[in-house]
């Protein structure tokens, strides 16, 4: 690895370990020099700031998340896959996905906790990745709709919701410190399970229509429930 590579992976490495225990508003730039053991003007020659380098982190950590992801589920319509070794494959893309999450939750936590809905432009690379993921989710589903393996459903709907649940667990886990109790393996086969049965061919109908005379009526009494005198 060339020199200027080798010395920007350890002043980012060094903030990683610094935004994990101080967070990130009471990191200071010093800090990370202390960590990363760099000069100033080293850190200066790599970065401008400790906003930067959180950038960075959090660009690094979301790029990896899409491309071994996506490389890993993707497939060629002129070598597709079967249902079962479709199933396979996302399963792996999956365990590579919450995997990822639980060695990087202290930088994602810091991000959910500090800056996720405070920082637009920090906020807006997350919001990035959503779109790529779900653009290339919907690409994918599509081709499976194709090859028959899903039912027509409509991929970017599909798409947009499935990576909502997929990311909501370990965000539950990491956002509450508890990233360690995720068994990765377990809730790839879950997902995969969830997912095939829900948009495959011969799965659970994700729409039933109902009629209006079908729908359970439940008897309130507004009176009971909600008494004016206590």
């Amino acid at each position: 690895m060339p020199r200027s590579k080798e010395m920007r992976k350890t002043i980012l490495e060094g903030a990683k370990t610094v935004f994990a225990s101080k967070g990130y508003a009471a990191t200071t730039v010093q800090d990370i020099l202390q960590v990363a053991k760099v000069s100033r003007a080293t850190f200066y020659k790599y970065f401008t700031s400790k906003r930067h380098v959180f950038v960075e982190l959090l660009k690094e950590f979301l790029n990896s998340l899409y491309e071994n992801t996506i490389n890993t589920i993707d497939f060629d319509r002129n070598n597709p896959p079967d249902f079962d070794s479709f199933s396979r494959q996302l399963e792996l893309g999956l365990v590579f996905f919450y995997r990822y999450f639980v060695q990087n939750s202290d930088i994602v936590r810091v991000y959910y906790s500090e800056a996720f809905g405070k920082d637009a432009s920090i906020y807006a690379i997350w919001d990035e990745f959503d779109r790529r993921m779900t653009a290339e989710l919907s690409r994918i589903i599509e081709n499976g709709k194709w090859l028959g393996i899903f039912r027509p459903v409509k991929a970017e709907v599909i798409a947009q919701a499935l990576l909502m649940i997929f990311i909501e667990v370990p965000y539950r886990y990491t956002i509450s410190n508890r990233s360690k109790g995720i068994n990765v393996d377990e809730l790839a086969k879950e997902m995969v399970s969830f997912v095939m049965n829900g948009i495959a061919r011969g799965g659970v109908p994700m729409f039933i229509d109902v009629s209006p005379s079908q729908v359970p009526q439940v008897e309130t009494n507004p009176v009971e429930r909600y008494d004016s005198k206590s």
